[in-house]
């Protein structure tokens, strides 16, 4: 948009003259950005209620919980 307003040479006080467009996404598509931002998220939420329903069910001594520094990187990531 930097690049946009560049172009222009003219500059109003207080109004905006860049319009956004589609074209400042990746690959000009918003809604791909918007499934990845959702899938991401999602994930995340899932690895999280995950790692508290074996935590629950089994308990922190379990086979799962088997290696500390795995579980410290497997919460950090979610």
């Amino acid at each position: 948009m930097a690049h946009q307003l560049n172009d222009q040479h003219s500059v109003i006080k207080g109004a905006p003259v860049v319009k956004p467009n589609d074209d400042f996404f990746w690959f000009s598509h918003p809604k791909f950005v918007l499934t990845l931002l959702h899938y991401t998220l999602f994930m995340n939420a899932f690895e999280a209620a995950f790692f508290v329903w074996v935590t629950w069910q089994y308990g922190i001594s379990s086979c799962y919980h088997e290696h500390t520094e795995i579980i410290v990187i497997r919460v950090a990531l979610a």
